[in-house]
């Protein structure tokens, strides 16, 4: 699906305006309010774009894709759609807090609120890497402080956690102690 519609070349002929994504990717620096806007405007339909933009930044070692990967991080958490959680994830195993996707990922994690807490928790549960733990524990503590989650399949009602809840019951592993206790 285009999310723009067909324009004059300088030759006369039509040709087709360039993508959200293809303009995204020509963004050098600062991204256009306009851009940012109509970003916004296309909603979840866009999130795979995004999520594709990332992927790339992520499989390429010389890692050469400008501020692209960047905006489209900071688009994926204002969005806030599930889809984005996983690459958002993986993201953060990839990234020390000195990279300048850290800041960016931590934001889109903690702006997808409630929907990334229990992603979070798994990705907690999931690790023994030092570094990781502490940054998940980093965005759990800036989670909103009330996460409505929807109870299990066939429980009535919604479960109320505050992420705080969370990071109180989370423990440092010690031993074979489970790295979640109560959670």
């Amino acid at each position: 699906m285009s999310h723009d519609a067909p324009r004059h070349d300088l030759q006369g002929a039509v040709s087709p305006q360039k993508t959200l994504g293809q303009r995204l990717r020509e963004v050098d620096g600062n991204l256009p309010e306009t851009l940012r806007t109509q970003c916004l405007a296309a909603g979840t339909a866009f999130v795979p774009e995004l999520v594709a933009i990332v992927e790339q930044e992520m499989a390429d070692a010389q890692g050469a894709h400008g501020w692209a990967p960047v905006h489209a991080v900071e688009l994926l958490g204002m969005l806030g759609d599930a889809q984005a959680i996983p690459v958002l994830l993986r993201c953060l195993q990839r990234h020390d807090k000195l990279d300048i996707f850290y800041p960016k990922v931590r934001e889109a994690l903690v702006a997808c609120g409630p929907l990334a807490m229990d992603p979070c928790l798994d990705a907690y549960a999931a690790t023994t890497d030092a570094d990781l733990r502490d940054s998940l524990l980093d965005i759990l503590g800036g989670l909103p402080r009330r996460a409505h989650l929807r109870g299990a399949p066939g429980q009535s009602g919604a479960v109320t956690r505050t992420g705080s809840d969370v990071l109180g019951r989370v423990r440092r592993p010690t031993g074979s102690a489970s790295p979640l206790a109560d959670v």
